[in-house]
């Protein structure tokens, strides 16, 4: 049984690039004809490799139900995995009884390898991408954020004089999109960017019992979060309290999201 967090996560990077009309066959995206067929087939990552081969939704869709263990796969005898690219921290902290024989394949870099992360406008990320046999996914990019942090970044912001709410909520978002910006690449454009914001309803609480605290400062936070979603195509996950286990089951959900539902490309 998948959890709700694998299903809220699948909709909501499968949403973000859904646009085409269902009544209109030729305009159907691989994610729009997924949607369509979602209840229907077992094997997501499958049907969509179908799909991205050449057929037609409904082509598809028959090749998948009907000859599940033919050639319907472009890497028929291979088993599906998750690769996860990760600091030697990162990797202490969310796989700690490492990889052996898990669904998932951990790739701990090395200190020199994670030096271009420690600039102050990025945060090192979780890399995680699906991949069977010669196959793989997109690349699913996930940036931790204390909600500490934000909080005083929201409360600096706001100060105590009388501001444009809206234009600093949108300066905030747009300091978050830099912070969360991979190193430019030919495959950057394409990747999945998700902000894991731990523990930011505490945050708030704290700040909330400062003299400077102003009530705008939540509505501002709202804002913010809308901004990063829509302007910049950041999908906001939040670890709600501050408990460590709450962002671990994050990201392992988020792994296994990627194993059920991560579409393959040559």
């Amino acid at each position: 049984q998948l959890g709700g967090w694998v299903e809220r996560c699948y909709y909501r990077i499968v949403m973000a690039s859904t646009s085409a009309s269902r009544s209109s066959v030729t305009n159907f995206t691989g994610e729009s004809a997924l949607l369509l067929h979602k209840d229907m087939i077992q094997d997501h990552g499958r049907y969509l490799s179908v799909l991205h081969g050449g057929c037609s939704p409904e082509e598809a869709l028959d090749r998948t139900l009907c000859a599940p263990d033919t050639s319907a796969s472009p890497a028929r005898g291979a088993a599906r995995s998750v690769s996860i690219q990760l600091t030697k921290e990162q990797a202490a902290k969310y796989f700690p009884s490492g990889d052996s024989g898990a669904f998932y394949k951990l790739s701990v870099l090395s200190t020199a390898e994670t030096e271009h992360f420690s600039v102050p406008t990025n945060m090192s990320p979780i890399i995680m991408r699906t991949v069977c046999g010669s196959l793989a996914s997109k690349k699913l990019r996930i940036y931790e954020l204390e909600g500490s942090d934000l909080a005083e970044l929201i409360q600096r912001a706001c100060g105590d004089g009388e501001i444009d709410f809206v234009a600093t909520a949108q300066e905030i978002g747009r300091r978050l999109d830099v912070r969360c910006q991979p190193q430019a690449t030919a495959e950057s454009t394409t990747e999945r960017r998700i902000l894991l914001i731990c523990g930011m309803s505490p945050a708030m609480d704290c700040i909330a019992k400062k003299p400077d605290y102003r009530p705008e400062m939540r509505t501002v936070l709202d804002m913010v979060l809308c901004d990063v979603m829509i302007r910049y195509n950041i999908t906001v996950i939040q670890a709600v309290r501050k408990k460590e286990e709450d962002r671990v089951n994050a990201v392992r959900q988020l792994a296994l999201a990627c194993l059920y539902y991560g579409y393959l490309v040559a």
